[in-house]
């Protein structure tokens, strides 16, 4: 059988539903930088492209000017600020950026989907002439692969059960098959033409609905949270969707990672040691101790044998944290300390995961009141109108912070009003830092 076999841990994708259920498409070819596909090759695409859609394609060709190397090579960040300025307030549709060549690919192409706003398709001319297959006309193989990645934009392949290398199709005869290899000559001779339509099952999960849940038009803040909801929601029995999510979550900070790294433990994901360790950070965020110790416990016992892992590092760590931090609230009872037992952990947090900001935090605290101006600021800037610009490049630094200001300001809050004194004194005496252990703090408990 021709037909390759579906990869084993492909998931089910979402089509993009923003492109599929509007009235109109708009396509907007970019010629950068002087470099233009050949002719008809573009308009061949897209009509291949509005019978698959079935939506009308409105087109518009510009020119424009960037920065490159001396290669003629774009930086795909560059291409993220123009498809962000050119789709931003735009009626749905996708951008076809037409480049000598993306620095760090030779591939011929390829779909990027905007950080905040936009989908776009560029085309690399260098990527084409070494794929090209010598005996056909340029303008052809141009038009199969400009389909092939407005098709990508749009979603496709959506299903696991045809998903090959990605979200590419098993069928060598449709335009979505991932390389030209002996099955698609053979398919292309059989039925003497280029691969310009889409097999069966591609054409089937384009008429699939909405999954439960979808946003359509998600803000641009929460777009690849968006993208994660629907794979989460097309795929429920998949540890590894939950796990994606979690890892989302998790480098922000957001504690609605948990919920999502339990359920990928319970399915069974094949690097659970790291759900439980990632899980346990989440924990010392809500101010759950003893939660987090006992995840870190059950990922470091899973530990095979062999070097330690970052993850493995890392957990060992934390567990030296959550020591030193038990000795703190030991000498704040046996001193009669006046410190909140909760804003103590969630100091000694602070402390652990955002090192640097806590230095400055200390420098800011006044030692008569034990108040911090620097926190006032945080506190009075979040819960100012959104759009500020914040008044200092210290305070905008804090702000742009991944889940920082959100961690100060949940129950039970740092803000201008805490005194600090109590705290910063059991940090000095039992310092908490990664890279420190409980032997620095049991040093620190002794010479008191």
């Amino acid at each position: 059988m021709l037909r390759r076999r579906p990869d084993p841990d492909a998931v089910n994708g979402p089509l993009n539903y923003a492109l599929l259920q509007a009235e109109a498409l708009f396509v907007d070819v970019v010629n950068v930088n002087g470099i233009r596909p050949p002719g008809g090759a573009v308009e061949r695409a897209l009509r291949a492209f509005a019978r698959q859609i079935k939506i009308p394609i409105e087109t518009a060709f510009s020119e424009l000017n960037a920065p490159a190397n001396a290669k003629g090579e774009l930086a795909e960040p560059a291409l993220q600020s123009i498809l962000a300025e050119r789709s931003r307030g735009r009626r749905p549709g996708i951008t076809i950026f037409v480049v000598q060549a993306i620095e760090g690919l030779r591939c011929r192409g390829g779909y990027i989907r905007g950080q905040e706003v936009g989908e776009a398709v560029v085309l690399s001319a260098s990527g084409m002439r070494r794929q090209l297959v010598r005996v056909l006309p340029a303008a052809r193989w141009w038009a199969v692969v400009i389909l092939h990645e407005l098709l990508h934009a749009v979603g496709l392949a959506a299903r696991k059960g045809h998903a090959w290398r990605g979200c590419h199709c098993t069928a060598p005869w449709c335009n979505l098959y991932a390389t030209v290899d002996w099955r698609s000559i053979l398919c292309a001779a059989l039925l003497c033409r280029l691969p310009m339509t889409l097999c069966r099952q591609c054409r089937e999960d384009l008429e699939q609905p909405p999954p439960a849940g979808w946003d359509e038009s998600p803000p641009a803040a929460d777009r690849e949270l968006g993208l994660l909801n629907a794979l989460v929601a097309l795929n429920g029995d998949n540890p590894r969707v939950y796990a994606m999510r979690a890892d989302y979550l998790c480098q922000r900070q957001d504690p609605r990672a948990i919920p999502d790294l339990s359920r990928a433990i319970d399915l069974g994901h094949s690097r659970v040691a790291g759900c439980y360790f990632n899980r346990g950070q989440m924990y010392l965020l809500i101010g759950d101790p003893d939660r987090a110790r006992a995840d870190f416990e059950a990922g470091l016992r899973l530990r095979s044998g062999g070097e330690l892992t970052p993850s493995h590092q890392e957990a060992i760590r934390a567990t030296k944290f959550l020591d030193a931090l038990a000795l703190r609230r030991e000498w704040a009872r046996a001193n009669n300390l006046e410190v909140n037992p909760e804003l103590l952990t969630k100091i000694g947090v602070l402390e652990y995961d955002w090192q640097g900001f806590f230095g400055t935090l200390a420098e800011t605290v006044d030692p008569a009141t034990g108040r911090s101006v620097l926190l006032e600021e945080i506190a009075k800037a979040a819960k100012g109108p959104k759009g500020d610009p914040p008044e200092s490049k210290l305070l905008a630094e804090c702000m742009e912070t991944a889940g920082l200001v959100q961690y100060l300001t949940a129950a039970p809050a740092l803000d201008g009003a805490v005194d600090l004194r109590g705290y910063l004194f059991l940090a000095r005496t039992l310092p908490t830092g990664p890279d420190r252990t409980v032997e620095h703090a049991a040093s620190g408990r002794d010479s008191g």
